[in-house]
């Protein structure tokens, strides 16, 4: 029996493929090494990458830690400034209401009203070195405050906060020596000179934090000397331009006693 054409024809190909030469083994093994250096330039080049992300984040990391430190020391000394500004405004409350200062016989004198605004901030820094013509800007309002919150000597605060003010014509703490002096001079009855003094920061300090506190007192004192008209203009005026302040809100009380 005759096999079939196809499986001849097969039978041929098997067997030529049998006798056929086998694939180079130079050319393979070259391929495998190209493959070989490709990824272990690959490898090398990802490497350094990940060594320069290990630096950088690092660096960050050294960062991190020195903002966290200036963080918490600008933390203390905020709070060393929150501290020290409770004093002054409870300082500044009790020259307003005449009560005497704790542990001495010094008060202000009877009759000073309670209605009077609470200060703004001031500016202070932390040291109350001893006064002497030298004392740098800082140290010389510094003084001045420690004189009222520390010393409770308000003879000298007013005398310290009228040298500061002639020394220091341009200082950025000139509004608040004004403001200071003015409340120093309400509290010992001074009318017509705190008048001046809270007439200076109203009139020459628009942008002063003060301001509307200093408008509020002019317009206490202008009540305090029975002139109603006045009295009225200056609470007005608050209210109208400070409307959603504190001060605003004593205004309308004071309107409402006049």
């Amino acid at each position: 029996m005759k096999k079939p054409l196809t499986s001849v024809i097969l039978l041929v190909g098997l067997s030529g493929a049998a006798h056929a030469a086998p694939a180079p083994v130079v050319e393979a093994g070259g391929d495998l090494e190209s493959r070989v250096a490709r990824l272990e330039a690959q490898f090398e080049s990802r490497s350094r990458a990940q060594l320069e992300m290990m630096q950088r984040l690092s660096a960050l990391q050294d960062d991190l830690r020195d903002l966290r430190g200036i963080t918490e020391e600008h933390d203390h000394q905020l709070q060393q400034l929150l501290d020290r500004q409770r004093e002054i405004y409870k300082e500044i409350a009790r020259l307003q209401t005449g009560a005497p200062a704790a542990g001495t016989d010094t008060a202000a004198p009877s009759g000073t009203p309670a209605s009077a605004p609470a200060a703004a901030t001031p500016q202070v820094v932390t040291t109350t070195p001893d006064y002497s013509n030298n004392l740098s800007e800082n140290e010389a309002y510094d003084r001045a405050v420690g004189l009222v919150l520390k010393q409770k000597d308000y003879a000298k605060a007013t005398d310290a906060f009228r040298k500061f003010i002639q020394d220091f014509p341009k200082s950025s703490y000139i509004d608040n020596a004004h403001y200071w002096l003015g409340q120093l001079l309400y509290s010992d009855r001074k009318l017509d000179e705190a008048s001046q003094s809270f007439s200076v920061v109203v009139n020459r300090y628009p942008n002063s934090t003060k301001r509307a506190d200093a408008m509020l007192k002019l317009g206490i004192i202008a009540k305090e000397k029975g002139d109603k008209a006045g009295a009225s203009s200056y609470f007005n005026r608050v209210i109208k331009e400070y409307p959603d302040s504190t001060s605003a809100r004593m205004a309308k009380d004071s309107l409402g006693s006049l």
